[in-house]
C-alpha cells in the first residue's frame, strides 16, 4: 500500500504516494547539509550536531593541533568572545574538544543562516 500524504503543495504524486517526493527532497535536504558543512568546515569545526533544536559544533579535538594558532581560529574565537552573548552562543570545553553551542536553531537553514553570520562578521 505505501505511505500516503496529502497531494497539495508537497511535491507528491496525484495519487498522494510520496515516491515521486522523496528523491527531491531527499536531494534537496542532501544540499542543504552539505552546504552546513562546508561553512562549518571552514570555521574549523570537525564535527556539527543539529538535534532537539540544539546546533552543536565540534573544533578540532587535538588540542595541540595547529589550528588553535591559526589565525582562522583566532579570529572566530574572539568573535565569539566578544559577540557570542548577543547572538545566545556559548563556547564550553569538554573532555575532547571546545564546542560552540547555540539552542533554538530548527532547521538546517537556521544552522547554515547562523555559521555564514559568524562567518562573515568574525572577517573569516
Amino acid at each position: 500500500r505505501g505511505l500516503r500524504f496529502p497531494t497539495s503543495g508537497c511535491g507528491a504524486s496525484r495519487t498522494g504516494h510520496l515516491s515521486a517526493a522523496l528523491p527531491e527532497a531527499r536531494v534537496a535536504w542532501t544540499r542543504r547539509r552539505d552546504r552546513l558543512r562546508w561553512i562549518a568546515r571552514e570555521l574549523g569545526f570537525e564535527r556539527v550536531i543539529l538535534k532537539d533544536s540544539k546546533l552543536r559544533c565540534y573544533f578540532v579535538e587535538n588540542p595541540q593541533s595547529p589550528f588553535y594558532d591559526s589565525k582562522m581560529f583566532q579570529q572566530v574565537f574572539q568573535y565569539l568572545s566578544k559577540h557570542g552573548e548577543q547572538m545566545q552562543i556559548t563556547l564550553k570545553k569538554s573532555v575532547r574538544s571546545l564546542i560552540m553551542a547555540r539552542d533554538g536553531v530548527r532547521t538546517l537553514q537556521g544552522a547554515r543562516k547562523l555559521l555564514e553570520g559568524v562567518r562573515g562578521k568574525a572577517g573569516v
